[in-house]
């Protein structure tokens, strides 16, 4: 956290790539599930792309890959193992189909009849605490192969998105964060706003807010902030420090009740000894939430 700074004499100073791996295909697809990927027309979706990735994966590796055969048959080099997966099929049109959740039992891949549509975007903003900038984190559609990185304001945009339901998940490799996810539902021809993703913090959150108002009469500095909302927070630690050993902050107060705390400076009862008129005194104040 930045320190609050005033000058005693006469002014106070106050101290927030979109991507899509594919593997390639060859000439030898031969596990054909039984369901069909049609055209928008009705036809075949005849050599359509197919990715299978795991289901909730964060990786953007697909675990298999085919095309759909003339018949619009989903046709894979080989089956994936026994589990749970999501299908990506794509056209050179930008037509595209996600089908989630889908079993294998090791030897098939339990596909749905489906047809091929336009795609979606979908666009939100990822927020941090104050004290990290949005850009240490990034965004995945969770077994979709698409991840996006964060501008400057944590903002992000995926286009050619399938449409159905996904799930957004915002990620960072900083520890005092936890991955955060968001449920989203796609149509064709629209847009999808996630919104606001507050990545979860599981550190003390900074205080916000920390402000100083000098009194020149009663010689007094009181300092206020912003209450911490989060509930291992039990009390707020003052610390100051003067321009004579500026690298240097020592508590001064703990304050287990309330958002603000005086220090008398001068006077006879002052922490700084008497009055300096004469004198500029530059002094800065640091709070912090503790448990």
């Amino acid at each position: 956290m930045k320190p609050r700074t005033f000058l005693l004499s006469l002014s106070l100073f106050l101290w927030g790539c979109d991507s899509t791996n594919s593997t390639a295909g060859t000439n030898d697809e031969t596990t054909t599930t039984l369901a069909t990927i049609l055209r928008p027309d009705g036809r075949p979706a005849a050599g359509a792309r197919v990715l299978v990735y795991a289901a909730g994966d964060t990786q953007t590796t697909p675990v298999g890959s085919g095309r759909v055969d003339e018949q619009g048959r989903v046709a894979l080099v080989s089956a994936p193992k026994a589990g749970w997966y999501n299908l990506l099929v794509k056209d050179d049109s930008g037509r595209a189909v996600f089908e989630d959740s889908l079993v294998s039992d090791g030897h098939r891949l339990a596909v749905l009849n489906d047809t091929l549509r336009r795609t979606a975007r979908v666009t939100g903003r990822v927020q941090v605490q104050p004290q990290d900038k949005p850009t240490i984190a990034w965004v995945q559609l969770l077994g979709a192969g698409r991840y996006s990185n964060l501008d400057d304001s944590g903002r992000f945009v995926f286009d050619s998105v399938p449409a159905g339901r996904m799930t957004l998940a915002a990620l960072t490799l900083v520890a005092q964060y936890t991955p955060t996810f968001r449920a989203v539902h796609t149509t064709p021809d629209s847009t999808f706003d996630a919104g606001v993703i507050s990545l979860v913090y599981t550190g003390i959150p900074q205080v916000q807010k920390v402000s100083v108002r000098w009194d020149s009469v009663a010689n007094t500095a009181t300092v206020t902030w912003n209450a911490v909302s989060d509930s291992l927070v039990t009390g707020y630690t003052v610390y100051r420090t003067t321009q004579t050993n500026p690298g240097t902050f020592s508590p001064v107060a703990y304050v287990d009740a309330g958002t603000s705390w005086t220090d008398t400076l001068f006077g006879a009862n002052g922490s700084l000894g008497k009055p300096m008129d004469s004198v500029q005194v530059t002094v800065r104040y640091q709070v912090v939430a503790g448990t």
